[in-house]
């Protein structure tokens, strides 16, 4: 409830810049998408999933950089869409890394794969604060930081399904708040597990 209280004074006055930088994303990411389908007009979820390889991660990273930022008093704007792609290559590793690990887990049963997707969920949070941090160190941290915590983010991922059934019965309406209101409340769950004074300055964009 904390984390959700304060995510709500967080994005209080930001959420329609929130859904610019958001919606600018997505497009971004689904032009891109339809290119990679043209591409490989033979092998279109192939071409899909290599357009998002190469676009989204990147995109990833400045969302977090962004609500990172909320979090510390610094107001959004456009130009952090973009931020992310100063972490170009770490980023699409560590998207590539992560879609493995879990597609991994998946095959040996439901709950490792869950287990390994919530052990390494903080390694996007991880390399946006720390950008010469390796990718493998990063998935390091992320599995020690979330020791006694996979609980809670599972419980807070949970807490959330009412809010996502009302989303789609409002035909999507209601993710112009929710969806921000979600990830600031997922970096405020980061900001909080995360060591103390191990605090990296933010990049203002």
């Amino acid at each position: 409830k904390q984390l959700k209280d304060l995510a709500q004074e967080q994005i209080s006055g930001n959420i329609w810049i929130l859904f610019g930088i958001a919606l600018i994303i997505a497009i971004i990411v689904s032009i891109a998408s339809k290119i990679g389908v043209e591409c490989t007009k033979n092998a279109q979820h192939f071409g899909s999933f290599i357009a998002s390889l190469l676009i989204s991660p990147p995109f990833t990273v400045s969302t977090v950089l962004i609500y990172l930022n909320l979090a510390k008093g610094i107001k959004p704007n456009v130009g952090m869409a973009f931020e992310g792609f100063k972490y170009y290559l770490k980023s699409v590793g560590l998207y590539l890394i992560l879609f493995i690990a879990e597609v991994i887990g998946l095959c040996l049963l439901i709950v490792p794969g869950i287990i390994i997707s919530l052990a390494f969920s903080m390694s996007f949070y991880i390399l946006a604060e720390n950008k010469n941090i390796g990718i493998f160190d990063a998935l390091g941290a992320s599995r020690d930081m979330m020791k006694g915590h996979k609980m809670d983010l599972f419980v807070l991922y949970l807490s959330f399904i009412g809010w996502e059934l009302l989303g789609i019965l409002t035909l999507g309406i209601l993710y112009i708040w929710l969806v921000p209101y979600m990830s600031a409340t997922y970096v405020n769950f980061y900001n909080a597990i995360k060591p103390q004074g191990e605090n990296v300055v933010i990049e203002k964009a």
